[in-house]
Order: C-alpha cells, then structure tokens, then sequence
C-alpha cells in the first residue's frame, strides 16, 4: 500500500512539472510569447506545444519558396537545441478575430532582421496553435544605402 501511495505521489508530481512547463494556450498573447521565446533560445519542447502539426514554414530563396512543414522545424531545432540567438525581438498584432491572429515578429540582429508573420489559429479544443510561417530576410546595411 505504502508502494502505491509513493507511486501515486510520483505519478501527480510529474503530471503536475509537465503542465506547468506547457504555455497556456487559451491567451494568444502567451503562445506569441512563447514563439519567440523558443526562436531565441532554439526551445524545440516549447515549440512543439504551441505549432499545429499542419503548420507550414514558408523562406523565400532567389525566385521559389522553400517551404518546410513542422516536423521539419522541430527537428531542425531539435538538433540545435539550447542555441542562443544574438538578437532582440519585437511584435505587433497586424489582424486579429475570435479565430485567428496574423503577427509580425521582428529579429534584429547586428547587420540583419528576419521579418516572421505567422498566423495562429483557434483549434477546436479553443486553443491558439500557430498554422503559418512565413519568413523574410532584410540586411540591415543594405536597407540603409537604399534609403540614403
């Protein structure tokens, strides 16, 4: 008896770690939050938590568009899990409806920013997953000579 209460104990202590470590997916605000807290530190488990499955990724190269799906992503930020990026970021919700939300997110970076708009949606169980990424690339020193 004394075995199962230990094991009980154990059992609603981790389901209990696990749920705290989850970002509460009812609030946009914390799955954007969280989006660019796991880009910054390459956090593929918080990733995973707030990216639908069907989630698409979408990079611009010369004349196509790679397109890499969320098994792609996390994958890739698995292997590089724990990397730090040398970067700020800032947000702005461009559209939002009870449904669905599109976001800029800006990476600054010393000579570059990387522009990612993503769009999450409300699933059925009324949380907020992230379905779209789209990705684009600006030199900073570049931008400047244009605009001179």
């Amino acid at each position: 008896m004394k075995n199962l209460k230990v094991l009980l104990l154990v059992a609603i202590l981790g389901v209990a770690s696990a749920v705290q470590a989850r970002p509460n997916n009812s609030d946009y605000n914390t799955v954007i939050n969280a989006f660019i807290e796991s880009k910054l530190h390459t956090d593929y488990k918080t990733m995973k938590t707030i990216l639908s499955p069907e989630a698409v990724e979408k990079l611009p190269r010369e004349k196509a568009v790679y397109k890499a799906t969320a098994s792609d992503l996390l994958r890739t930020m698995k292997v590089n899990n724990g990397i730090e990026q040398s970067c700020t970021a800032e947000h702005k919700v461009l559209a939002e409806s009870d449904g669905m939300i599109m976001v800029q997110i800006d990476f600054n970076y010393d000579q570059h920013t990387i522009s990612e708009f993503i769009t999450l949606e409300r699933n059925k169980g009324l949380e907020w997953k992230v379905t779209s990424i789209n990705k684009f690339f600006k030199n900073v020193a570049t931008a400047d000579k244009v605009n001179s």
